[in-house]
């Protein structure tokens, strides 16, 4: 395998670079661990080595092959239509798969990358407007007061109360809850949290009634839409099975317990 490379628009921390070498380098003085995570991407290593949460049992070393985590990444972009010179910011620990995947996603799509420290109120200092960020719920409700700096947040790694959702119902910020893990390299499928106005009530048919469902995505909308290529099903368990080669070359089988609405929803139970 050749080295991986960078899209020619990526920036970080407002420096675009010719170079792996410069690129690396500047990593080394503004952080050690970006730094070595981005030794590791550009080496000629056809994966990267992560440890998982324990969602699908005790937590274990993995290794999550680079072309799927690009693959990833330009399916985010697409999803939420996030093309290149998008302005990003990173407030996730980079030691996590959802903080590797923002780089990551930098790194494909050719993002504007800004870097701050992986606090519980990430955007405390914040004066400039970003497109897109990603967030834990405790990062999210603490940021709710600056939340209009971001046009569009993906929160994940919890649950998000439904006090929490109550909040975002008057913001502009387009909030998104996902459900992934680090074997599916972080989200398969997500669900919008707020400003449900613009989208239209729709008829979906159960799986396991003959009748349609029909529902207005107004106040909580339990409903996890998969993304593209994703096949979900449940085991004796009822809990989720997940099937995506382009992300993972193992069936993935959860502890989640869900009700299956269709073949691309669910509603997580638990």
């Amino acid at each position: 395998m050749k080295h991986t490379t960078f899209h020619k628009a990526f920036k970080i921390n407002n420096n675009s670079f010719d170079a792996i070498e410069d690129l690396l380098a500047y990593a080394l003085y503004f952080s050690p661990e970006i730094h070595h995570f981005l030794e590791d991407w550009f080496s000629e290593k056809e994966f990267v080595v992560v440890k998982t949460s324990g969602s699908t049992g005790a937590p274990k070393l993995i290794q999550l092959q680079k072309k799927q985590m690009q693959y990833s990444a330009l399916a985010t972009g697409d999803f939420f239509l996030l093309k290149e010179k998008t302005k990003a910011l990173l407030c996730l620990p980079i030691a996590y798969i959802a903080g590797k995947m923002m780089l990551v996603r930098a790194l494909t799509l050719g993002w504007h990358l800004d870097v701050v420290n992986a606090s519980s109120n990430p955007l405390n200092t914040l004066s400039r407007n970003y497109d897109f960020t990603a967030m834990v719920p405790l990062q999210l409700e603490n940021s709710i007061d600056k939340l209009h700096f971001i046009k569009k947040l993906i929160v994940g790694g919890g649950f998000v109360s439904n006090n929490l959702q109550e909040k975002l119902q008057p913001l502009t910020t387009e909030v998104f809850g996902t459900y992934g893990m680090t074997e599916t390299i972080t989200h398969i499928a997500v669900k919008k949290l707020n400003r449900f106005s613009s989208l239209r009530t729709i008829g979906i048919k159960s799986i396991y009634r003959k009748e349609y469902i029909s529902f207005r995505n107004t106040g909580n909308n339990p409903f996890y839409q998969t993304l593209p290529n994703t096949t979900i099903y449940k085991d004796e368990r009822n809990c989720l099975v997940i099937e995506n080669s382009k992300v993972s070359n193992e069936v993935v089988f959860t502890n989640d317990i869900v009700a299956l609405v269709s073949v691309t929803q669910f509603q997580w139970l638990g």
